[in-house]
């Protein structure tokens, strides 16, 4: 049991007499040099012995000692050192703020519930969201603003920036204005801290990125994961709200638009997400993969580079990875199959995937595109024109593939085996 009414009865004398943090100029050691301020936790000399009862308390009761008495607390990326003494200063603080019977009863619900109470967060550029959108029953995407608590979401925010007239404003590179976030359950305390942060589920961010690029099926989005991290509650003892490790390289991207996105629009899309997941893991992968090379593309500002993350895409979709011979035929060929029902359709997604691969093969190889590109009975079309085309059409491909539950074995198709034939 946890001695309650000593622990509460010692924090408020302990406040009462002055404890708590108070700031300390320290003069540096040579002169004219400037010296540091410093946050010190202070308590009256005459308070020694009950302190000193206090962090015993602490020591002595089982449930308390297994978490904080020298224990590596466990925060999701990173862990930290936890004493008695930690917990004193944070029973002591938190007393002066909101009263010494509601910290108590904090820290007894902390060690009740066995675990960390936390949120992986994962933020993303790209989007314009006014109102949170659920979109599963653990998975919310919500506006950054909503992470007021959160050490790390001002860095993720847009940037106002002040030119040399003193006017303000934002900065062209799109900052995330919204993030994934995701309630997780800690384990308290780790003993191989390397190796159980590494095992942890809760610094497995891949369904979040996973959201992402399947979100580049909503009309010409680019959901660019940014930085992720994890946030411990606010209330959890020795916790401050603040930034608890992070990963992420965080790249500023102008991006060429910022796509709306709200409850409906995930309402739409929800029962494909459902049809993506129950996709077998390898065809799932190859989806995903294909997703980010479009987003990637979208992002490109050069043709060229769009035109060769679009050619990784098509290849995933329609080609197998051991092909190495006559790919331009199999990739056209394949593509009408899918994306057409008569002969005369077919015909004309064969013309336009030749044309496609062809700037693809002089983006790889040349290091650059024509302006135009001829599709046959369509005459010249610019190079960013049939990229786009291109995009739209593999975005096609790739729902009916997902609508299909899995991705079409083609070899199959192309002996005779009709039975899987898309649009059969």
């Amino acid at each position: 049991m946890i001695d309650t009414k000593r622990i509460e009865y010692i924090v408020e004398k302990l406040v009462a007499n002055g404890a708590g943090y108070s700031k300390r100029y320290i003069e540096h050691a040579m002169p004219n040099k400037p010296g540091i301020t410093v946050n010190e936790f202070r308590f009256n000399i005459e308070d020694k012995s009950i302190l000193s009862e206090l962090c015993k308390l602490i020591v002595d009761c089982k449930y308390l000692s297994t978490i904080f008495d020298n224990k590596m607390y466990n925060l999701g990326m990173i862990y930290m050192h936890i004493t008695p003494e930690n917990l004193v200063e944070w029973l002591v603080t938190r007393s002066k703020h909101q009263g010494v019977d509601v910290t108590v009863n904090q820290l007894v619900k902390f060690v009740e519930l066995g675990f960390t109470p936390a949120a992986q967060i994962l933020s993303v550029s790209g989007v314009q969201l006014r109102q949170k959108v659920d979109l599963t029953e653990s998975i919310k995407l919500v506006p950054i603003e909503s992470l007021a608590n959160s050490y790390q979401s001002f860095s993720n925010s847009p940037k106002t920036i002040q030119n040399k007239n003193g006017d303000t404003y934002v900065a062209d590179e799109k900052h995330p204005k919204c993030v994934l976030i995701r309630k997780v359950n800690l384990e308290t305390t780790v003993t191989d801290a390397t190796k159980d942060l590494a095992d942890s589920m809760a610094t497995n961010f891949s369904d979040l990125d996973e959201i992402c690029s399947f979100l580049t099926l909503h009309k010409n989005s680019t959901f660019l994961p940014f930085k992720s991290w994890i946030d411990v509650e606010e209330w959890v003892p020795c916790i401050k709200g603040q930034l608890k490790g992070m990963h992420g390289g965080g790249v500023e991207i102008s991006h060429k638009t910022e796509t709306p996105f709200t409850q409906q629009d995930w309402d739409a899309l929800a029962p494909l997400y459902n049809k993506f997941l129950a996709l077998p893991e390898q065809d799932r992968k190859v989806i995903k993969m294909a997703l980010s090379r479009l987003r990637k593309a979208r992002l490109r500002w050069e043709a060229v580079d769009m035109a060769i993350d679009l050619g990784v895409a098509l290849e995933a979709i329609f080609l197998f990875p051991t092909e190495n011979m006559e790919l331009s035929h199999r990739l056209k060929t394949r593509a009408a199959l899918l994306l057409a029902s008569s002969v005369d359709e077919r015909q004309v997604i064969s013309n336009l995937f030749q044309s496609i691969y062809t700037c693809r093969s002089e983006a790889v190889h040349n290091g650059e595109l024509e302006s135009t590109y001829k599709v046959k009975s369509r005459g010249k079309v610019e190079a960013r024109t049939l990229i786009n085309e291109g995009i739209e059409k593999c975005i096609q491909a790739i729902v009916k593939i997902i609508n299909n539950g899995s991705c079409y074995d083609w070899k199959k198709i192309e002996l005779g085996d009709f039975t899987t034939q898309p649009n059969n």
